[in-house]
This record gives structure tokens, sequence and C-alpha cells, in this order.
């Protein structure tokens, strides 16, 4: 069984030949036109990625932790005050509360 790979241009019609070669001259033309593409640099070490976003962790941790700390804040403020209310209605309470006696 003959494989179809590996065909060359003698095998080829005349026509089939001019149409690659069509095909070339207009693929030379493309490349000619456009501007050469910058490659992805490969060189790069694998941990990369992963130094860019611990980066941005470091960078983002601050506001995170400043957000929260003003939320602590706030809810530290609610408690105190509660606080004082619960002292204030326990200090009119006293009174009315039997003594032990001694």
């Amino acid at each position: 069984m003959r494989s179809s790979k590996g065909v060359g241009y003698a095998r080829m019609s005349y026509r089939t030949q001019e149409i690659f070669g069509e095909m070339q001259e207009a693929l030379a033309r493309t490349k000619a036109r456009r501007p050469p593409q910058q490659e992805p640099d490969e060189s790069g070490s694998p941990g990369k990625s992963m130094l860019v976003w611990g980066f941005i962790g470091i960078i983002s941790h601050p506001p995170v932790v400043l957000l929260f700390k003003e939320e602590t804040k706030h809810v530290t403020e609610e408690l105190n005050t509660l606080k004082g209310r619960v002292e204030q209605m326990e200090k009119r309470l006293q009174p009315l509360t039997p003594q032990p006696r001694r």
C-alpha cells in the first residue's frame, strides 16, 4: 500500500503546480507586508507567573487588612455602646433587686 505523503511536484499535474506556485507567491507577499510578530519569550523561568501573583498578593494585602480593620473598629464601637447601655440598665435595676441579708 502506497502512502500519499511525500508526493513530489513531478507526480502533480501542471495546473496543481501552478496553483501551489501562486499560493506560495501570495504567502510571500502577505509576509512581506506584515510586520514581524513578536513571539512569546520562552526563556523566562517557570516560576515567573508565581512571582507575579505573589507580588500582586503582597500589594493587595494592606488594603484588604485596612478594610476589615475599619469594620472591626465599627463593631467594637457598637459593642462598647451596648455595654454602656447594659451597665446603665443594671444601675437602674440595682435598687429594685432584693439585697441579701447579713
